[in-house]
């Protein structure tokens, strides 16, 4: 809804007007104030950016994730360790400067940690995180 640019009452449809020296969109009861320049209705289009190139976030090579794939249980694998060392998910995430909100995600599964924290954890734990790709002879 757009409002009226004299009364400030909101209006669906907003009819453009001559009064006294200008032009204005106003609603129906403030249009009877001036002359009708549009019998034409204004409505509000919805803005859209447009832009000629798709904007990149900037890639630091060292969060791309290797070919390598997780672990279905990584997030277990964390939790399981961490306790055995007597830590909170705070003191983990102060010990490898990662937040903690991302912390807590990652244990619960909820967040895939990029390469570059997959490191951090698989050396501060001396654990690897990456699933063991099958091979026929294990079938």
């Amino acid at each position: 809804m757009e409002e009226c640019e004299i009364c400030s009452k909101k209006c669906e449809v907003l009819i453009k007007c001559q009064i006294e020296e200008g032009q204005l969109f106003v609603c129906p009861n403030c249009a009877k104030m001036g002359e009708i320049i549009k019998e034409e209705p204004r409505k509000k289009e919805p803005f859209v950016f447009e832009t000629e190139e798709k904007i990149q976030p900037n890639e630091n090579p060292l969060n791309k994730l290797e070919d390598n794939k997780l672990a279905d249980d990584f997030y277990f694998l964390i939790r399981k360790k961490r306790q055995q060392q007597g830590l909170t998910i705070k003191e983990l995430a102060n010990k490898l400067n990662i937040k903690e909100s991302v912390m807590k995600k990652i244990e619960q599964g909820g967040f895939m940690p990029d390469n570059l924290t997959k490191n951090k954890l698989e050396r501060f734990f001396g654990i690897k995180l990456t699933a063991e790709e099958e091979t026929e002879t294990d079938l």
